[in-house]
């Protein structure tokens, strides 16, 4: 889906055999969709979850009772959880660091994918000077 979008947007189909490397050059995308999901949405993480405060009760309560049938829906924090192996890193540490809001940025930019960002800026510089 989002190969399709990005050929859309120059005006190539799959038929004309452009590769995919040469669609995000063209565009200047240097990050696939799906990494710019999961670092925004690591970013939201710890945000504000003061033990006290609603939102941190509520992310991690638990609810009794009976399940409707068929496949539950995919709760955020199982997202996260899976955000947060891909990158090697336990929940457990992530949580103890969320707490302070400088380990939480940088535990966020210490990630592989959000390193995209550092690069850009060095090229850019690079281009000027």
């Amino acid at each position: 889906m989002e190969m399709n979008c990005l050929r859309l947007m120059i005006g190539v189909s799959i038929r004309d055999r452009i590769q995919n490397t040469v669609v995000r050059e063209r565009i200047n995308v240097t990050e696939p969709i799906i990494e710019e999901i999961q670092r925004r949405r690591l970013s939201w993480f710890g945000h504000r979850m003061e033990t006290d405060r609603l939102p941190a009760r509520a992310l991690y309560c638990c609810v009794t009772g009976e399940c409707s049938q068929g496949r539950q829906a995919k709760k955020w924090i199982k997202n996260i959880k899976e955000d947060f192996e891909l990158r090697n890193i336990q929940f457990k540490d992530a949580v103890a660091s969320c707490k302070d809001r400088t380990a939480r940025e940088q535990l966020i930019s210490s990630t592989s994918s959000s390193s995209w960002r550092e690069k850009k800026k060095l090229e850019k510089k690079v281009k000027i000077s």
